[in-house]
Parts: C-alpha cells; structure tokens; sequence
C-alpha cells in the first residue's frame, strides 16, 4: 500500500479551541495529541497521486496497473 502523510500538524490544543471540545475528550477519549492535516495549496488529487507513487517507489505496484486513483 502506498500512503502520503501530510506534513504539516495541528495540535490537540489548537483543535480544541476551533471544535469547542474540551481537551480530554480528545486526549483521554479520542487518544488524539496530534493530527496531520493538508496545507493550503494541497488538493486530495495531489495527495493521491503522491500516495500512488508511494506504492510504486515499493515496488508494490507497476504505473500500468493504477486504473484509478482515489
């Protein structure tokens, strides 16, 4: 399996305060300190296609077999 991970982070304190939740409900209950999210500029196609060539940089995969990316 290929996969992109997004580099930029938000962090359970700044998701807090923008969802209204208190910080244990995602710490203690969810187990969230942390999550990736896309840049500005980052489509999903983007993250796709990146995560496409995850897989064939593995070996995993040849480009004539990606019928479609989703």
């Amino acid at each position: 399996i290929g996969y992109y991970i997004q580099p930029e982070v938000i962090s359970s304190e700044q998701i807090e305060n923008v969802a209204n939740l208190p910080l244990s409900v995602l710490t203690e209950k969810i187990g969230m300190k942390q999550k990736n999210i896309a840049g500005k500029n980052e489509h999903p196609r983007e993250m796709g296609f990146k995560a496409a060539l995850s897989a064939m940089n593995k070996d995993i995969i040849n480009q004539e077999e990606i019928v479609i990316i989703a």
